[in-house]
């Protein structure tokens, strides 16, 4: 299966067949937040690619952002995201089979990456983060380029985290997986 663009990618991540932080439509978010404490932290962005906008609240100021939302903006591209633990963030990057750019900062990916980053090997990755986690995204690979030609790898974005996080409780989550 070939993920074409972002919009894909947003149905095949709503399937939950990997563990991520848990997702809510702007209208899904409203519903239960009283659910959570008030000062769990939540992210909202566009659902495009390349990222567009992109900023973390407490659930109290979410709320208060989201039912105050400029007049032109469609909340059906606004996606809120439960913010992972930036702080338990032990290696996160890019893997795509035949390379793996990778980061230790302890910020969200999109800006850790851009701070510093270095290229390494497969077997470096491995290195870095473990037998089981590194087999799961060869299991990702496999399913996503099932004649396993390099050029025809999707990236696969990653964090690693020194306790379970995510829906499933695991200590990885899958970000993305794409091949546009």
């Amino acid at each position: 299966m070939k993920i074409r663009n972002k919009r894909e990618w947003y149905k095949i991540q709503a399937m939950e067949v990997f563990n991520t932080t848990q997702n809510f439509s702007v209208t899904d978010f409203l519903k239960r937040a009283h659910e959570f404490p008030s000062t769990k932290m939540f992210c909202a962005r566009t659902k495009v690619a390349g990222g567009g906008f992109f900023r973390c609240f407490t659930n109290e100021k979410m709320v208060r952002f989201l039912t105050h939302l400029p007049a032109h903006w469609d909340p059906s591209w606004i996606q809120i995201s439960e913010q992972a633990p930036d702080d338990a963030i032990v290696v996160q990057g890019e893997y795509n089979g035949e390379w793996a750019r990778v980061t230790f900062e302890k910020t969200p990916m999109r800006f850790a990456l851009q701070k510093s980053s270095a290229e390494i090997s497969r077997v470096q990755l491995l290195g870095l983060i473990g037998p089981h986690h590194y087999r799961v995204l060869e299991k990702i690979l496999e399913d996503f380029n099932p004649t396993m030609d390099l050029s025809q790898n999707p990236v696969i974005e990653f964090s690693v985290y020194s306790r379970p996080v995510g829906m499933f409780n695991e200590a990885m989550i899958i970000w993305e997986v794409r091949n546009y």
